[in-house]
Formats: structure tokens, C-alpha cells, sequence
């Protein structure tokens, strides 16, 4: 499904044709058995994040729980040296975060399905010590060390989110939807804790067809503006956006808080002889079961 890496240790979410996912922790190898194996959701997994001073995952399923996962080596705590063979590694479930209970109303009134309460994209801000989550059409910013709401933005998004990334130094989130060709910006309140919505800072079409799909982010920033007083700035930023399509495209943006300018774009060769997962289930079941992660073009997350 989707993977970390910190270092030499890399950590993979994989989805059995159980219906359960799991994570593994492997060396940079990846090529013995997995130092730790350890079964995540009672569903599949549908991202994950990874917050590297805490030696702590968040995963999310489609059980609608977020979990945060604590890792590392049983005599140390840390993941230093994974390749030793005298080491043990282990990982511990901290905290337990339900996404069904804000959609309670509806769910009891029967109006919603269950991908409205599905996070399908997370990342973390590890300044703020925050995990954010695409939940549905809605934003979701949780504190991490006790799994509290600081920020729910709902109806942001037309579609349910899809992918996102987040650059926890300028406060700037980029997202995209399911069935839709758009990339948003967001910028983050400098005060996440006293406000009660994000600004939305542009948002522009990938593509001109309008049945591709992005299917992967990457936002790295380039510079920050400041205030004379050295406080950041909310729109002093810019940076550059990479996705990755349906169409097997991968496309560079420039942005900025004003507008998003392509700068490039290019066909990855691809094997077409390399065909998806798709588990054997009726048309209904899919639809219902995974609204977010069955491509038909066959191109899965990178």
C-alpha cells in the first residue's frame, strides 16, 4: 500500500487477501525476514505517516480507526543499527483514535457511506507534534500525544481527499481528491489551537482530462518569508509540488500563495504487463469496501 523510510529501516504497509493490513519493519535490504510483523486494522490499511522523533507510525483503516504505533528496539527505544542480529524491535499500539464518532449523526441516520469517515491520506507535522488527516471531504489535525481534535475543517473539498502532503515549517498543505484533476493548496494557521479553518491559497487543474487522477504528492519547500520580527509569515511562502497521475505522468509545479505554475512534465515508462491488485469481490463490495484505492489504469501509489 505505501511505505517510510528513516535511514537504513524502512517500514511497509501491506494489505493481505485476508482483508486485514499489517506493517512490517525491514532493514534497507529488504531483502531478509521482517524485524517486526505486526497486524495494524481490523481492515485494510489506507496510509501512514511517520513522525521520526518520537519513533512513532500512524496508520488508518478501513475500520475508521487511526492508530498510533510507538517503534524501536527493546533495549534502547530507538531503530540505530536495525542489521544487528542481537537486537529485538517491537511495536506497541499508544493510542486508539476513532473517526466514526464525528459522523455519528450520520451514520445512525443512514445518509452517509463508509468512506466519508475513511482516511485516506495522512501526514504529520512534527514541530506542532500534529497528525493531519484527510477524512472524507473534510481536514482533520489531531494532537499526537493524546489523539485530541485541534482543527476540523469540514467540506472542504468537493471529493473525498485522495493524497496529500505537508510541509510542517511553512504551515502549507497540498491536496487532491478521488475523481477529480485538481490540486489545492492550504495554508495553516500559524495558531492552529484558536482558529477555525485553514486559507485556501489556489487551486488548479493537473490535467486537462478530467478522468486522471492524481496518485501521488510530493511538496518540498523552496524559501519563507518573514516579518520584520522574525515571525513567519502566512503568505510568504513558495515552493515546488511533484505528482504523479493516472496517465503515468510526472509533473512539476512552482508555487507560491498566489498561483501554481507548471514547470514540467513528462511519461514515465511503464510496464503494462503489471497489473493491480484487485481482490474478488462483486461490484457493489468494491465500491462500498474501496472507494480510493482501486485504479483501473493500474498505476498504484509511488
Amino acid at each position: 500500500v505505501c511505505g517510510l523510510c528513516s535511514g537504513e529501516v524502512h517500514i511497509v504497509a501491506i494489505n493481505g487477501t485476508d482483508g486485514y493490513g499489517c506493517f512490517q519493519l525491514h532493514t534497507s535490504t529488504l531483502r531478509s525476514e521482517p524485524h517486526i510483523h505486526t497486524e495494524a486494522h481490523q481492515g485494510r490499511i489506507l496510509a501512514m505517516t511517520y513522525h521520526a522523533q518520537r519513533n512513532e507510525i500512524v496508520t488508518s483503516g478501513t475500520d475508521g480507526y487511526v492508530k498510533i504505533w510507538v517503534i524501536g528496539c527493546v533495549g534502547t527505544g530507538t531503530l540505530d543499527n536495525p542489521h544487528s542480529t542481537d537486537k529485538k524491535f517491537r511495536a506497541r499500539q499508544r493510542l486508539n483514535i476513532s473517526t466514526k464518532r464525528y459522523f455519528r449523526n450520520e451514520i445512525t441516520s443512514g445518509v452517509t457511506a463508509p468512506e466519508t469517515y475513511y482516511v485516506n491520506a495522512l501526514a504529520m507535522d512534527d514541530v506542532q507534534d500534529l497528525i493531519v488527516g484527510g477524512v472524507g471531504r473534510d481536514i482533520f489535525l489531531w494532537n499526537i500525544l493524546n489523539g485530541d481534535v485541534i482543527l476540523r475543517c469540514p467540506h472542504l473539498h468537493k471529493e473525498p481527499v485522495r493524497e496529500m502532503s505537508y510541509d510542517p515549517l511553512t504551515g502549507v498543505l497540498v491536496t487532491s481528491c478521488e475523481r477529480t484533476a485538481e490540486l489545492n493548496v492550504w495554508q495553516l494557521p500559524l495558531n492552529v489551537s484558536s482558529s477555525q479553518t485553514m486559507a485556501m491559497s489556489v487551486s488548479v487543474s493537473a490535467t486537462t482530462a478530467s478522468n486522471v487522477v492524481t496518485t501521488s504528492l510530493s511538496a518540498s519547500s523552496l524559501g519563507i518569508m518573514h516579518h520584520r520580527n522574525g515571525g513567519r509569515s502566512d503568505n510568504g511562502w513558495r515552493g515546488l509540488v511533484v505528482s504523479f497521475d493516472t496517465e503515468g505522468c510526472l509533473n512539476v509545479w512552482k508555487t507560491s500563495h498566489k498561483r501554481m505554475r507548471g514547470i514540467c512534465s513528462f511519461s514515465l515508462p511503464l510496464d503494462k504487463s503489471v497489473q493491480p491488485y484487485v481482490p474478488n469481490i462483486d461490484s457493489v463490495e468494491e465500491a462500498a469496501y474501496f472507494p480510493s484505492h482501486i485504479d483501473s489504469a493500474g498505476v498504484c501509489h509511488v
